[in-house]
């Protein structure tokens, strides 16, 4: 499941709108459309807003598989992306 579609999980659970959460985040509705699609990738303080909006946690996922490594290794230096966990 991808980030956006995580986002718009949590936001029906909470029987929230698009245009609701963009005014809570202060975007536009055409932003919380755009992300939700994975047209656009939001920075990190933007999803803690979400998570925090949504009453939701924000959980960092790290997981990249690099050749002739372990996982463990991979993961210990990706790049973080960020996940919303409901």
């Amino acid at each position: 499941m991808t980030i956006g579609e995580q986002i718009r999980a949590a936001r029906k659970k909470r029987r929230m709108t698009q245009a609701a959460l963009a005014q809570a985040l202060g975007v536009s509705r055409q932003a919380i459309s755009d992300v939700e699609r994975g047209r656009y990738n939001l920075e990190l303080a933007k999803l803690e807003m979400i998570a925090t909006i949504l009453k939701t946690q924000l959980i960092i996922i790290n997981h990249t598989r690099k050749a002739g490594r372990d996982d463990a290794d991979a993961t210990a230096d990706a790049a973080h992306g960020g996940c919303i966990a409901s």
